[in-house]
């Protein structure tokens, strides 16, 4: 993955703010495009509110019941 965001020439950093340093975080070290916009994994919205990240979800057809195959 590159070091740029959307074939920008700025890199991909950390956009959250932090309000008692008066300053964005600028991380970019595992840097994810949230709806927020690009984060850290210590600013993630999940990691914000305490919680897990989600975990990715199956595609259907993983999901699917499959029956039992006969040996």
């Amino acid at each position: 993955m590159s070091g740029l965001w959307r074939g920008s020439l700025q890199p991909r950093v950390c956009g959250h703010w932090i309000g008692a340093e008066r300053r964005h975080c600028l991380a970019v070290e595992g840097v994810r495009e949230y709806l927020t916009g690009l984060r850290c994994p210590l600013h993630t919205p999940s990691a914000l509110q305490n919680k897990d990240e989600p975990r990715p979800s199956l595609p259907a057809a993983a999901r699917a019941v499959r029956p039992h195959q006969r040996e």
